[in-house]
């Protein structure tokens, strides 16, 4: 030990430990390096224990799970218990994720033959609700906009 870090210990001491200073400068001293290596494994122990958080995280992260099947899939995403129901919803969805009617026939037919990665199939659930609110406000403006098209062309003919 330096004296430079000695004199910094002294001084430690004497300020964490005033009363025991003053009564016995040797203990407050052992008192503080004690102190001291208790907060280095704390540390140490800290560091091994954010590698091994790492380690597991990779390794989750890696594991493989089922892919879940399709139908179940399907109805899980759109929340819909008929199968049919959740086709149709979930065809329009597959729609909105896609540029072109052959993308999503192709999403479809990968996800028909594979079933859902657990984690796809988790975004896709969270996605769905959001898209699924302004798919039904979008039809309906459309079916309003038609009905008052319709009023009016009958108030000019008739």
């Amino acid at each position: 030990m330096t004296t430079r870090r000695f004199d910094q210990l002294v001084a430690l001491a004497a300020q964490v430990y005033p009363e025991l200073w003053r009564q016995n400068p040797i203990q407050a001293f052992d008192r503080i390096k004690e102190d001291l290596r208790r907060l280095r494994e704390h540390e140490q122990t800290e560091n091994e224990l954010a590698v091994f958080q790492q380690e597991y995280e990779e390794a989750e992260a890696a594991k493989s799970y089922p892919n879940i099947p399709f139908e179940r899939g399907i109805k899980e995403i759109t929340g819909e218990g008929n199968i049919v129901r959740a086709m149709k919803k979930f065809r329009d969805f597959a729609g909105s994720l896609t540029k072109t009617e052959q993308e999503r026939d192709a999403e479809l037919g990968s996800y028909r033959k594979s079933g859902f990665e657990p984690n796809h199939l988790m975004q896709l659930s969270d996605r769905f609700p959001h898209w699924h609110i302004r798919h039904k406000s979008a039809q309906a403006r459309k079916s309003r906009n038609a009905r008052t098209a319709k009023s009016l062309a009958k108030r000019k003919s008739g």
